[in-house]
C-alpha cells in the first residue's frame, strides 16, 4: 500500500517548487519597435505581377524607399529566467521605380504584413542590463501595386506569400521595468530594430 504521508510530503515538495518557479520567473515583456533596411532591398527583386507581363525577368529596381517596419512583440519566460519565446506582428512598405532594358517601366509599391514565433536568449540579464540574441519563424503577406510610367506595361496589383525569419545576432537592453533596446539583426524587422519594452514582474520577481 501507497505511503499516503510520504504521498502527500511529495504533493507539497513539488507544489513548492512550481511555487518558487512561479515567484522567480513569472516575468512577462511587451515591446513596441522600429526596424530598418528590411530583406526586401537585398533580395533579387521578383515581383510575381511583372513576371507575367515580362517573363525573361530582366527588370531591375532603383531608388528604393521605405518607411520602415514597426512590430508589437510580446514574451514571456520559458524554462528560466534567461530564455524568454512569444509572438510578434508587424508591418513595413518599399517602394521603388522599375527599370526594363534601361527604360523606365513605372513605380513599385509593397506592402508587408508579418506574424511570427520568437526565441530569445538571455546570456547576460544582470538587473537593468540585458544582452541577448534570438530567431523569429513566421509567415509575411505581401500586397504589391505596380504604377505604369509607359503604354507597352499594365499597371495593377498582386499578393504574395513569403516565408518571414529574423535573425538578431545581438541585443541590448537597458533598464527595469521600462527600458530602450537595440537589435542587430537580419530579417522582417530589419537589420537594425530599436524600441521600447515594459516587463511585468508577478510575486516579486528576485532581482527587482
Amino acid at each position: 500500500m501507497v505511503d499516503m504521508k510520504k504521498f502527500f510530503v511529495l504533493i507539497l515538495f513539488f507544489s513548492s517548487l512550481v511555487s518558487l518557479k512561479a515567484q522567480n520567473y513569472d516575468h512577462h515583456e511587451f515591446s513596441l519597435s522600429y526596424g530598418v533596411i528590411s530583406p526586401d532591398v537585398f533580395y533579387s527583386f521578383n515581383s510575381p505581377l511583372l513576371n507575367d507581363q515580362l517573363p525573361d525577368e530582366r527588370y531591375v529596381r532603383d531608388n528604393y524607399s521605405s518607411m520602415g517596419n514597426i512590430f508589437l512583440t510580446y514574451r514571456f519566460v520559458s524554462l528560466n529566467e534567461y530564455f524568454m519565446w512569444g509572438g510578434t506582428a508587424g508591418y513595413g512598405t518599399s517602394s521603388a521605380d522599375v527599370y526594363y532594358m534601361s527604360e523606365k517601366k513605372g513605380v513599385m509599391d509593397r506592402q508587408f504584413i508579418t506574424g511570427a514565433f520568437e526565441l530569445q536568449f538571455r546570456y547576460v540579464n544582470n538587473g537593468p542590463f540585458q544582452m541577448y540574441s534570438g530567431l523569429g519563424l513566421g509567415v509575411t503577406y505581401g500586397m504589391e501595386q505596380f504604377t505604369a510610367a509607359t503604354d507597352n506595361i499594365t499597371s495593377g496589383d498582386r499578393t504574395m506569400i513569403l516565408p518571414g525569419y529574423q535573425v538578431n545576432l545581438v541585443g541590448v537592453r537597458f533598464g527595469k521595468r521600462l527600458g530602450g533596446f537595440a537589435e542587430f539583426g537580419f530579417g522582417y524587422k530589419g537589420i537594425v530594430n530599436f524600441g521600447l519594452s515594459y516587463s511585468i514582474y508577478k510575486f516579486g520577481h528576485r532581482k527587482y
